[in-house]
């Protein structure tokens, strides 16, 4: 993953790991692994203390070795809130290395976890991750209940400027006017979700509402590719499918997204995602020989629409060259 990011321009990722267990050992296998290859890396295991067959129906009529692997019990609040403290102790945040809270979701945690959370990251300063209304379901059973996950994540203290929606497909109105008084953002999945059948998110609903939305590629699990351009593209490209008219998401604002807004979402506001003095040099060089730029008319519309990678030569991180002529320096 972080190999095909770096040679399609992705200089940062977020990854928010199922690390199960959560112990040094495989904490270090993926602090080494993103350490070796030179990329920037946001790293938060997510922590949750509602195990998955909880959100199952008919969960009796499941086979053994299914229940098995959903997990049946719950994990300890402070014993996951103690592990991540220990982490961010043992692998100081440094270099490349930053640390993120990343509650699984509001449904799999206890109000207990949800508020460890958010005490965790107001004490070292860190952004906050966790999935929100990704699938039709998650939506549908929130209203059934007359729980707002917007609402719990509110009561916790974690509805705030650190705070990252992932996916976000099924927001309701009064959850974007939510989002949009407590400056909190969404990471927009466009591939994953597609590939899902979760859904569109409500891009043109949010950015309308003034919330910020920055862009993700998830994982190999879901949507088998790390790659900015194709993200961008489709983040511009969605919106028609509810408005035909011309509307604000066009090239330009998909490149913000990627950029600025990106950094405002792993907290690095001011440090990374743009090109000025005094900013981190994490960068990448494109060849503008290459047919998606012949003939170069508009570096915005090219770059979203007609780009896929191929026109990198050169990336960048923290100064550091990890990619050159295309190929990994690492």
């Amino acid at each position: 993953g972080a190999l095909e990011s770096l040679r399609c321009g992705i200089t940062t990722v977020q990854d928010m790991l199922g690390l199960v267990p959560l112990d040094d050992a495989g904490t270090d296998v993926v602090i080494d692994a993103y350490r070796d290859i030179g990329i920037r890396v946001v790293f938060s295991p997510m922590v949750w203390d509602i195990p998955p067959i909880a959100m199952v129906r008919d969960k009796d009529q499941l086979p053994a070795d299914v229940r098995e692997m959903l997990g049946t019990e719950g994990r300890p609040v402070q014993d996951q809130l103690d592990y991540l403290e220990s982490q961010f102790n043992r692998h100081k945040a440094k270099g490349p290395l930053h640390w993120a809270v990343a509650p699984f979701a509001p449904q799999r945690c206890t109000p207990k976890m949800l508020r460890g959370c958010c005490d965790l990251a107001h004490k070292h300063d860190l952004p906050v991750y966790t999935h929100v209304y990704e699938t039709r379901p998650q939506a549908a059973a929130a209203k059934v209940q007359s729980i707002s996950l917007l609402e719990m994540l509110k009561t916790a203290g974690l509805l705030n400027e650190r705070l990252n929606l992932v996916h976000g497909v099924w927001l309701s109105p009064r959850d974007i006017e939510m989002l949009a008084a407590a400056h909190a953002r969404v990471v927009h999945n466009p591939i994953s979700n597609l590939k899902l059948k979760s859904g569109a998110a409500p891009i043109l609903d949010l950015t309308k509402a003034g919330v910020e939305v920055a862009l993700g590629c998830d994982n190999y699990s879901c949507a088998e590719t790390q790659n900015i351009f194709i993200a961008m593209r489709m983040l511009c490209l969605l919106p028609a499918i509810t408005s035909p008219e011309p509307h604000p998401v066009t090239a330009a604002h998909a490149l913000k997204a990627a950029t600025l807004t990106g950094a405002k979402a792993v907290n690095m506001d001011g440090q990374i995602g743009a090109l000025k003095p005094g900013m981190a040099a994490d960068l990448m060089i494109l060849d503008l020989n290459e047919p998606a730029f012949v003939p170069f008319n508009s570096a915005s519309r090219q770059l979203v629409f007609s780009e896929c990678g191929g026109s990198i030569d050169t990336v960048l991180v923290a100064g550091r060259p990890v990619v050159r002529k295309r190929k990994l320096t690492t």
